[in-house]
């Protein structure tokens, strides 16, 4: 083989494998920086209960310190923040509370699993009934190539929170929905909603067939 044509293609072959490589951490950089990155829920719509107040009580045993410490939250920070960030209080008297009773992580051979249980209770005056919400969720990862432990256990917090804040918002709209009370906003959307409505089927029944 010409020798000149071997350097070529010796040269074309180190640059394809350094290519794949620099992709495979650009990859892995990348879903370090999602787990890093605090979750944040104000952007979905807030969920409007018919009570005064908000109060969350945390019973959940804490992390071992040796992995909170190596965390940038944990999950029972991160339920306080979604509790912040998605209920919004609306009545004139009641309480409702959010009890974290479990919020684990368990580290084993070849992955972590994590548990998070909590109740919200809704008491108003006004109602004869209480209302009693119970959420309970589990997750398993395994650890990625290039993924720290404290990585990978931020991973596990964010797929936890965002199932439990899937399983609230499904079952108070679906078992709770006399609880959730219509906000201004809401009003002031479907007001817009109904009076776009009504043009448009005002311009259509003035519009000649």
């Amino acid at each position: 083989m010409n020798i000149r044509l071997y350097r070529i293609m010796m040269t074309c072959a180190l640059f394809v494998g350094l290519g794949f490589f620099l992709l495979d951490a650009g990859r892995v950089i990348a879903e370090v920086s999602r787990a890093h990155h605090r979750p944040n829920y104000n952007f979905l719509p807030r969920l409007h209960l018919n009570v005064a107040s908000l109060r969350v009580i945390d019973d959940a045993t804490p992390l071992p310190k040796h992995e909170s410490q190596q965390m940038d939250y944990t999950p029972n920070e991160l339920l306080k923040d979604l509790a912040r960030q998605r209920f919004a209080c609306e009545g004139k008297s009641g309480e409702a509370i959010l009890n974290i009773r479990q919020a684990s992580l368990v580290h084993h051979l070849n992955n972590y699993d994590g548990k998070i249980i909590l109740s919200l209770t809704m008491e108003n005056p006004a109602f004869a009934k209480t209302g009693n919400l119970s959420a309970e969720v589990y997750q398993k990862v395994t650890p990625k190539k290039g993924e720290s432990d404290s990585d990978t256990l931020l991973r596990l917090t964010n797929l936890l929170v965002e199932d439990v804040n899937t399983e609230i918002e499904t079952q108070l709209h679906q078992k709770f929905s006399n609880w959730l009370v219509q906000s201004n906003e809401d009003s002031s959307i479907h007001s817009a909603a109904d009076t776009s409505q009504n043009e448009k089927n005002s311009n259509s029944a003035r519009t000649p067939h």
